[in-house]
């Protein structure tokens, strides 16, 4: 199983790297939206494991820009924010 992890926070990243890579999945960093974007067009990923939070470009909108019709597999939105209302929503809207 193929994961793209996006996180801003190097050592995060190369932690939950690290961890997906121990239980036997193949796992690839970005650290911003850009190069999310970039990669996932570039390769298939079966999950996208997003950071809200990001630099340039939030995990929202990056989330709303794979939402075209020939976008695959599902995104997994994570987030230190307070309040779940605004990413339950947008998630769902993802996916109809």
């Amino acid at each position: 199983m193929r994961v793209l992890v996006v996180e801003d926070d190097r050592e995060v990243a190369d932690y939950v790297k690290r961890g997906l890579e121990e239980e036997g999945y193949i796992a690839q960093v970005c650290h911003d939206g850009y190069s999310a974007l970039k990669t996932a067009a570039n390769a298939a990923f079966d999950i996208i494991l997003m950071d809200i939070m990001l630099p340039q470009m939030d995990g929202l909108e990056i989330t709303r820009r794979f939402a075209a019709p020939e976008s695959e597999g599902p995104i997994l939105l994570l987030t230190a924010r307070d309040s779940p209302q605004d990413v339950v929503f947008r998630a769902r809207c993802r996916r109809g």
